[in-house]
C-alpha cells in the first residue's frame, strides 16, 4: 500500500526524518529534471492521505500498538 493511494488515507505513518529526507531528495531530484508538478503533486498527495510524522522507531509502535496507524514506512 502507497501513502498516496485512498486506502491508506488516515492510516499511515512514517518516521521523520530519515524517511522524509528521502522523500524530499526524490522531490528534488523532479524538480531538477522539469518535473515539478509531479513532485508537488506526491508531497500534496501525503499530506491530504493524513500521513503521520513520528519521530522514532518507537513512537512509531506505539502508534500501531494503539490503532493509530496500520502502515508505517522506515
Amino acid at each position: 500500500m502507497a501513502y498516496t493511494e485512498p486506502s491508506a488515507k488516515g492510516r499511515a505513518a512514517s518516521r521523520e526524518p530519515v524517511v522524509w529526507n528521502y522523500h524530499r531528495l526524490c522531490c528534488c531530484s523532479l524538480s531538477r529534471s522539469g518535473e515539478d508538478d509531479r513532485a508537488k503533486t506526491f508531497m500534496n498527495d501525503i499530506k491530504n492521505n493524513g500521513v503521520k510524522m513520528t519521530t522514532s522507531n518507537g513512537e512509531s509502535t506505539d502508534f500501531v500498538a494503539t490503532g493509530q496507524v496500520e502502515l508505517l514506512a522506515r
